[in-house]
């Protein structure tokens, strides 16, 4: 459907008698003039049309001028409202003035913002993404820590049952020993004074 050319209908209604037209049965006056009378438009009685067929197009032309300036202010409205009809440039002194433009020669502001949400959407999408490839990266680490750790928990451990398997086979002898009575640990000590003491002897007796 072609958009109606709203300049020429609103040269048209201004160029008419002005409004608001009155209707009296099936006869339109215009408003009252400055002189008191009133202009006859158009009477709307037709033998080929019934009564009820006159009566209503009476009522369409009488209140054309008052619908059609609606109509028009509503689409401005519209217009101003879509943000198509209008841009803002910068002038010579830096100072962002309006400029009017024919109504629906840019993008409207509706088009405006569903692209903006388009591109918020894309970014969003792309940004979930990341989010999951580092949680996922994250949890690999802390798997990998885990192990790691784990691993170094059994490693200590077995390092641990290393030594008291060692501190046992040295404690058995010692224990055996004192089990048997073989020696005591008064004995034991000094029999290791005398073997300390030896070689300072030898070295008195030579």
């Amino acid at each position: 459907m072609t958009a109606p050319d709203l300049s020429a209908i609103r040269a048209r209604l201004q160029a008419g008698t002005p409004g608001p037209w009155e209707r009296h049965g099936t006869l339109i006056l215009s408003a009252m003039t400055s002189r008191g009378t009133q202009a006859r438009i158009v009477d709307c009685e037709y033998d080929d049309v019934s009564y009820d067929d006159n009566i209503a197009n009476a009522a369409l032309i009488a209140n054309a001028p008052s619908d059609l300036a609606a109509l028009l202010e509503e689409n401005e409205r519209l217009h101003e409202r879509l943000e198509d009809n209008h841009v803002f440039l910068r002038n010579a002194d830096g100072e962002m003035v309006r400029e009017d433009v024919a109504p629906g020669s840019i993008p409207d502001g509706i088009e405006c913002r569903d692209a903006t949400i388009k591109l918020q959407d894309e970014q969003i999408g792309r940004l979930r993404a990341q989010i999951a490839a580092l949680t996922a990266a994250a949890e690999g680490a802390r798997a990998g820590a885990i192990e790691e750790a784990a691993a170094l928990a059994d490693a200590a451990v077995a390092r641990h049952e290393a030594h008291r398997t060692e501190a046992e086979r040295l404690r058995a002898p010692w224990a055996a020993a004192t089990a048997s009575g073989a020696f005591s640990a008064a004995s034991f000590l000094a029999t290791a004074i005398r073997r300390l003491a030896a070689p300072a002897t030898g070295d008195a007796n030579g």
